[in-house]
């Protein structure tokens, strides 16, 4: 049985080094914890997930979304 941090990890390697925005990690790790699943790969697995913050602005108003991406 894949568990979500499994799912987390698929998302992640299939867009290595692209930068995945952190809604799409939520629907895949669970919204309440998916923060955790990122941190236990970087931890438990020894991977490298970069984080940033981005601004946009869409029809006029400003959003600010966290997006991760995973070193290859």
């Amino acid at each position: 049985m894949q568990t979500l941090t499994d799912r987390v990890e698929d998302l992640l390697t299939t867009n290595a080094g692209q930068w995945v925005n952190a809604r799409d990690i939520a629907s895949v790790g669970g919204f309440a914890g998916w923060r955790t699943r990122v941190s236990d790969l970087r931890r438990q697995r020894g991977w490298t997930i970069e984080n940033r913050w981005r601004t946009f602005t869409d029809h006029g108003r400003r959003y600010r979304v966290s997006e991760y991406r995973l070193v290859k």
